[in-house]
């Protein structure tokens, strides 16, 4: 039985995960005329919370974020082309705001590029563009005022106080 399981990052996963973002982001960036770096890009992940979402030791996804503050800031969240439209992105958010829900964080923020579909996913979800600039939107997302209906899809990771 395949079974999906979510974990933190290992130093192991950061060439798989480099390569997801590769696999993923690489001509959306070079489209936007912004530079590549393998180097940079694995010592960003390596200096966030990384969680991946993986069945039976294959990388699903991964979300990387960190914290400061009332503030959590998501760097990328990444699927694997199989595994999109699947609900591990979806998941792979609800443990982000589960690790956001054991704290004093109030606001997550994330930015997509403007030619990723992945922004309506973020707008499903309550996420409100905050700034558009240079192609790069910037979104967030208010946890004490949150949609009612997305509050309930999100109920059994958090303990929303009642407003």
């Amino acid at each position: 039985m395949d079974r999906t399981n979510i974990r933190e990052a290992l130093p192991a996963d950061w060439e798989k995960l480099y390569e997801l973002v590769k696999t993923n982001m690489y001509d959306l960036q070079i489209e936007l005329e912004l530079p590549w770096s393998r180097n940079a890009i694995v010592r960003n992940l390596s200096s966030k919370i990384v969680s991946i979402s993986e069945t039976n030791g294959f990388l699903q996804g991964f979300i990387a974020f960190e914290r400061s503050n009332h503030l959590q800031f998501i760097h990328t969240l990444q699927v694997a082309p199989a595994y999109q439209h699947k609900l591990t992105g979806f998941r792979l958010f609800k443990a982000a705001v589960k690790y956001a829900s054991g704290s004093n964080i109030r606001t997550i923020q994330c930015c997509v590029f403007s030619n990723n579909n992945a922004k309506h996913i973020y707008a499903s979800l309550g996420f409100v563009e905050t700034k558009n600039e240079h192609g790069i939107l910037h979104l967030e997302l208010n946890l004490e005022s949150l949609d009612p209906k997305i509050r309930a899809r999100l109920s059994f990771v958090m303990n929303f106080p009642r407003f």
